[in-house]
């Protein structure tokens, strides 16, 4: 392997591993932020499996500028169908609520001006 392969290798190697943690990183700080101002609705039967994910868009100062809209959920069974979609709505609240964030400026290339996607689990709110 040439030593520019090598380089490229190494550099490569890290940049994913920071990209994965200000990745992780990112998703906690807007969790812990959405969960404050989330007001889960009442009720529901199976309630503690459903996740979920939205997407929204990001500028500079932390204002949402696309978005929010519901991307997808997970848990939803018969049961808890006619809950998730009440569990969806005040998630996109939440998220809409709790603007703008506040998000660490050293990964603003990651969150600024680009699609985020929340994995909201309400679970230990409920």
């Amino acid at each position: 392997m040439s030593e520019l392969a090598k380089d490229l290798k190494r550099d490569i190697a890290k940049t994913a591993i920071r990209d994965t943690r200000a990745t992780i990183t990112l998703q906690q700080l807007m969790d812990a932020k959405v969960s404050a101002c989330f007001n889960p609705p009442s009720g529901g039967a199976d309630v503690k499996k459903i996740t979920v994910q939205v997407q929204f868009r990001l500028n500079d100062a932390g204002q949402i500028v696309d978005g929010p809209r519901i991307v997808g959920r997970s848990g939803v069974t018969p049961a808890n169908a006619a809950f998730a979609d009440a569990l969806a709505r005040a998630t996109l609240r939440a998220v809409i609520q709790c603007a703008p964030y506040e998000l660490p400026q050293e990964f603003r290339a990651i969150w600024a001006n680009q699609d985020f996607e929340l994995n909201f689990d309400p679970s230990r709110l409920l």
